[in-house]
């Protein structure tokens, strides 16, 4: 079994390892954006800061129309503000994020699943914008510049929000 970094999940073109399970051979017409959303699929809620590491680094390969509907690929300085966020987020913020993706528009979201609650966040180049929603409630909406200026304060909100 081929492991890369120190993560337990690895995959490659045509093979998915997690743990002591192995896929191989997806069919080639499964590629790009669509081949690693069935690896993120296959991986499942168990990831760790570096499987979001790499899936973020998997996006700067996305080409324009990576899609089919003309979709912009994620801008690099995108990325790299996801990226610094995840690096710089608490564990207990990490762990339960439920996805990360890139958005037609260049943006990238990341998501937290927990019951019946979701966050969103969407990392722009000159903003971010957030919701928190939880069933039978008004949604909660945040919104500034620079997420990594607002750190303390939204890991604070996404904190109570989970807990």
């Amino acid at each position: 079994m081929m492991l890369l970094s120190q993560s337990p999940f690895s995959h490659t073109e045509n093979s998915c390892n997690w743990g002591e399970w192995s896929v191989t051979a997806l069919p080639s017409f499964y590629t790009g954006a669509v081949q690693n959303k069935i690896w993120e699929l296959l991986i499942g809620p168990n990831k760790l800061r570096s499987d979001f590491l790499e899936l973020l680094g998997g996006y700067e390969t996305l080409k324009p129309d990576w899609d089919g509907y003309d979709a912009l690929p994620p801008f690099p300085e995108i990325l790299e503000r996801a990226k610094d966020l995840i690096q710089a987020l608490p564990d207990e913020s990490v762990l339960p994020i439920d996805d990360i993706f890139p958005n037609s528009n260049g943006t990238v979201t990341i998501e937290w699943l927990n019951s019946n609650k979701k966050c969103a966040l969407e990392i722009g180049l000159s903003n971010y914008s957030c919701f928190l929603d939880m069933q039978n409630t008004d949604p909660v909406y945040l919104s500034g510049k620079d997420i990594l200026v607002d750190i303390k304060d939204f890991t604070e909100k996404l904190k109570q929000f989970l807990g």
